[in-house]
């Protein structure tokens, strides 16, 4: 597919399952992507070399910044921090 070029410079600031995804499919769509996270582009999966990453993310370097914010994948990751009382009124309502 060949890439048309938008001119954006569009910002990802987390890249986990959805801010990897919306990195490709925004590039897919010719954009310039910049990334920021915690970890470095070695230890990132779905690390892509024509992204550039930015250790110390300026927001006034990039047209529109995409925030994506961890999502726990377990109900053990979805509940670690809530007691037990406060389980029970989740919608699963399980302790």
């Amino acid at each position: 597919m060949k890439r048309k070029r938008t001119g954006l410079k569009i910002g990802i600031i987390g890249f986990g399952v959805v801010g990897s995804a919306a990195a490709h499919r925004l590039y897919e769509l010719g954009n310039e992507i910049y990334v920021n996270d915690v970890r470095k582009p070695q230890q990132l999966e779905n690390w892509d070399e024509n992204f550039i990453f930015r250790e110390e993310y300026d927001i006034n370097e990039t047209d529109a910044t995409f925030i994506a914010l961890p999502t726990p994948s377990t109900e053990e990751e979805l509940y670690v921090n809530l007691s037990v009382d406060k389980r029970n009124h989740t919608i699963e309502g399980k302790p």
